[in-house]
């Protein structure tokens, strides 16, 4: 997948390719070790940071731009109105990952072995080896197995999660294809058309839900990613899930300043 633009962040998109090849191991054998549990759970908690990083980035640049937008309006209204809107849809899907029963916490124990962590020996550490039950997502988002589009199998939770996903997508993309950041000005224009490009293709990949070809049939996307799944594994696919909206959002920012500035 590309890299973030901003910088710093290229270490945070190696941890997600490094993870990737954990869930593909997942999905061959469930019957996973209790290091390849550990190893989710560590992954998870430096992707929240990443994405913690992010959050307060992307909010501080909005907030610029959106000054920039009033005291100049003929550069940068039009940049603004186009990052409201993939933002809004980001914040809808994000408050949707932020729900009690998608944001999990960690199962904990006590810390009989004195481990270190940012510094301190807390009393109760994470006990990811633990969390290697199926039962709350397949609960939360499923009532059977995929059928087809219109008998997916998914409860309203899950459906509606779905949805969002695409939500999500679909406005970005439309937002950025449809932008006119840069109508004033075509040296502008031509980098941000430049840059949109390799926007939309980032976005059509990392949230592309269509049905998956496997062997033996056709699972949902959501069957394929989340169905019978360890618990640590799939609270670290959705922490990378967040992370990859927050990054959406990030890399719109910097393309539009990069054309622009």
């Amino acid at each position: 997948k590309k890299k973030y633009m901003a910088s710093g962040q290229e270490s945070a998109r190696q941890r997600m390719i490094n993870l990737m090849y954990l869930v593909f191991i997942a999905m061959l054998a469930l019957n996973m070790s209790k290091e390849v549990l550990a190893t989710f759970g560590v992954i998870t908690t430096d992707v929240k940071k990443s994405s913690g990083l992010l959050e307060g980035n992307n909010a501080d640049l909005i907030s610029a731009m959106k000054n920039s937008s009033v005291e100049d309006s003929l550069k940068w209204k039009a940049p603004y109105e186009t990052v409201s809107l993939v933002s809004n849809a980001a914040d809808e899907l994000l408050d949707f990952l932020a729900k009690d029963e998608m944001k999990r916490e960690f199962v904990m124990k006590d810390n009989e072995i004195g481990r270190v962590i940012d510094g301190e020996v807390p009393e109760m550490i994470p006990a990811f080896e633990l969390m290697d039950k199926s039962e709350h997502f397949d609960e939360y988002l499923f009532v059977g197995q995929y059928v087809s589009p219109e008998d997916p199998g998914y409860t309203e939770s899950g459906a509606e999660f779905v949805r969002l996903i695409n939500n999500f997508r679909d406005k970005s993309i439309s937002a950025i294809e449809n932008s006119k950041t840069g109508e004033n000005d075509s040296v502008v224009k031509k980098k941000w058309d430049q840059n949109k490009r390799s926007l939309i293709k980032q976005i059509e990949n990392s949230f592309n839900t269509d049905p998956v070809n496997v062997q033996g049939g056709v699972k949902s996307w959501l069957h394929y990613n989340f169905f019978r799944f360890p618990e640590i594994a799939s609270i670290t696919k959705l922490a990378l899930m967040e992370e990859d909206v927050r990054s959406v959002v990030s890399e719109l920012l910097n393309a539009i300043k990069q054309s622009i500035e």
